[in-house]
């Protein structure tokens, strides 16, 4: 039996929605985590400079891609409180 379903078979717990959550939590993280890596993380180098120099082209192109992953964050915090009252 297992401690956190009570279920006996693994296999019972696919169907279930928290499941699915959990995989849509999963995909979603993994791609915040690329998002940051590929795409934020060179912006956020470049960020000193354009500060430095005062230039608000290059900040107004990297706000809306740096709010894109602080939505992607928000969404993976929102699905964790519904995992926890087992929606």
């Amino acid at each position: 039996m297992s401690v956190v379903s009570g279920y006996r078979k693994s296999d019972v717990l696919i169907g279930q929605s928290t499941q699915h959550l959990l995989i849509g939590v999963l995909v979603l993280a993994l791609g915040v985590l690329a998002w940051s890596h590929f795409v934020t993380f060179p912006l956020g180098e470049r960020m000193p400079a354009a500060i430095e120099t005062g230039d608000t082209v290059v900040m107004q192109r990297a706000m809306p891609l740096i709010f894109l992953e602080l939505a992607g964050f928000f969404g993976i915090f929102t699905c964790m409180i519904l995992m926890r009252f087992g929606v």
